[in-house]
């Protein structure tokens, strides 16, 4: 199985994202579907990085180091709290969208350097 499919998931999720960042940063809002492609595309990379895991269907697997799985553990936390912000709407929900990006770029920037690696 190759790292390609997950370098670029990850990298469609995390321009996605910046660019949904940025519109934040603005004052203008994300578009409902915006948000889904986002969050459809960050579980797309944790599927691919679980794949690295545990193998493909043909039984080649890769081999996986802490690198690998620091970086699939900021990526599932990022989820989390992506999935947390909008339920806090107040100044607290703005605090943990600066953490979801925070550990999103995180985990993004250790599963890419992984690859680099490998």
């Amino acid at each position: 199985m190759s790292a390609t499919p997950v370098s670029l998931i990850l990298i469609a999720a995390a321009g996605l994202g910046i660019y949904m960042f940025l519109k934040f940063l603005r004052g203008e809002r994300n578009g409902g579907g915006m948000i889904a492609t986002h969050l459809i595309l960050g579980g797309a990379a944790l599927e691919q990085i679980a794949l690295l895991f545990r193998g493909a269907p043909n039984g080649e697997a890769w081999p996986s180091d802490s690198m690998l799985k620091t970086g699939a553990m900021f990526l599932a936390f990022a989820m989390m709290s992506g999935f947390a912000a909008p339920l806090l709407r107040s100044s607290s929900g703005v605090k943990v969208l600066y953490v979801h990006v925070g550990i999103g770029a995180i985990g993004a920037l250790t599963v890419l350097a992984w690859v680099l690696k490998t």
